[in-house]
Order: C-alpha cells, then structure tokens, then sequence
C-alpha cells in the first residue's frame, strides 16, 4: 500500500522532468535500484522467517530511493527548491487524517447502513475531512488558486474567511 503512494510521487516527479526535457537522466539510477531490490528480495525472501514478506519492503525502500534521487534531479536541472514541506509532508499528513476519518466513519455507517451505502458516506466524509485539514493546516495558497479557472473569486472568498494565505 506504501509503494503504491511513493508510486504516485514518482509518477508526479517524472512527469516533472518530462517537462524539464530530463526523464532520461533517470533510467541509470532507476537500473541501479532495481538491481539492488533484486539482490534484496534475494537475500531476505531466501529467509524463511521473512519469506515473501521482504519484497513489499524492499520496493517501497526502492520507491522512496528513486525519488529522493529524482528531488535532486529537479534541484539540479531546474534550478528550483522545492519545499520538501508543503509538497509532501503536509499533503500526506491530510492524506492520513482522510484516511482515519474514511475508516472510522465507514464503521459507523455500516452500523446504520448497508455496506455500499457506507462506503459512499465513508468517501464523502474522506473528502470533506481532506477538503477541511488542507486548508486548516495552509495547505493551499492563493497562487494554486490562481491557477484554475475562476481562481481569482474563489481566492477572493477565501482570503475574506481566512482560508488563504
């Protein structure tokens, strides 16, 4: 589950540096890493208290190497800092919280509903619980608005109720 999340990082970052006209300098080290996560799921999946357990591990040590390398890549190629911060830690502490908020309220629900009724309340609880913690936590700027269509009055909105910054 982890790798499939570090999986969408890199997707986001290589298409980053598709942008930059870089995503070639990527495919050495990517080779590199995965003939270490070779020689990982071969040492410890040979275990036989681990087993087939080491592999998960060792892709998602792999995903999380190749976007650090990838970060460095944009750093060097772009020259842009990107904060580490604002684009990762503070999306996936929202992300968590999301989560929490969809497995508890799914519980709840499917105490008083059924199962496929749950589920849909469980995800629009998700959403508004995501939707709240960003801008509760500043995810969000007025420049991400800017972007989108109409951007403009809904930041205008949002700043006159204090969800901007």
């Amino acid at each position: 589950m982890y790798a499939a999340l570090f999986a969408l990082f890199l997707l986001a970052i290589a298409l980053l540096l598709l942008g930059l006209g870089r995503l070639g300098g990527r495919i050495f080290p990517v080779v590199h890493i995965c003939r270490f996560l070779l020689v990982f799921n071969y040492i410890f999946v040979a275990v036989p208290s681990i087993n087939i357990q080491a592999a998960p591990y060792g892709s998602l040590l792999c995903y999380i190497t190749i976007m650090i390398i990838d970060i460095i890549s944009i750093n060097k190629y772009a020259q842009i800092k990107i904060n580490l911060y604002s684009t990762f830690i503070l999306p996936a502490f929202c992300g968590v919280l999301c989560g929490i908020g969809a497995k508890g309220s799914y519980y709840l629900f499917d105490i008083l509903l059924s199962e496929r009724l749950s589920t849909v309340c469980a995800i629009g609880v998700a959403v508004i619980i995501y939707v709240v913690a960003v801008f509760l936590t500043k995810g969000i700027t007025k420049k991400d608005f800017l972007m989108v269509p109409k951007g403009e009055k809904i930041a205008k909105v949002l700043e006159k109720i204090h969800l901007l910054r």
